[in-house]
């Protein structure tokens, strides 16, 4: 559905610039600003997060930290959508004292989900991946059920 409706965008933009004098750097260059502006809008407010949320460079950079309290959790806390993000390398680190319930960090890009770390035991946790995000939608998300502990997420490019 989303790439259905940014071939419609992009073929809109094509139609309204056909007879401007504008390159097609240009035309990626704008069509990334309209899909950032429509990939902020599946970020969680902030005034919706548990926690705070502090943005880097862009969307897709940051510092959140949050304490859970029996929380069931579906947060997405760091993303957008880009055509050209020219494969951006990623670091996503975290620490997290977890006291009860699950939960987990997943990341989805270009349609893939992969799991980041999956919180199921008591205790303290640390870790991190590096990732290479391509062309398409990136989002950071917490989910858990029943969750309490404190989660500490860090993704900064490298």
């Amino acid at each position: 559905m989303k790439k259905k409706t940014a071939i419609i965008i992009l073929c809109s933009l094509s139609v309204i610039f056909a007879g401007c004098s504008i390159n097609k750097n240009q035309l990626i260059t704008k069509y990334n600003d309209i899909l950032n502006l429509i990939g902020k809008k599946f970020l969680t407010s902030d005034e919706d997060l548990m926690g705070e949320r502090i943005f880097y460079v862009d969307t897709n950079t940051g510092k959140y930290t949050s304490l859970y309290k029996d929380e069931n959790i579906k947060e997405v806390i760091f993303g957008s959508v880009e055509v050209d993000r020219k494969n951006k390398n990623i670091n996503i680190s975290y620490n997290a004292d977890i006291q009860k319930g699950k939960a987990k960090i997943i990341i989805k890009n270009d349609s893939k989900t992969r799991i980041i770390a999956s919180f199921d035991i008591e205790g303290p946790e640390s870790g991190g991946r590096d990732l290479t995000l391509t062309d398409g939608e990136y989002y950071l998300s917490i989910i858990g059920e029943d969750f309490s502990g404190e989660i500490e997420i860090t993704a900064k490019y490298i």
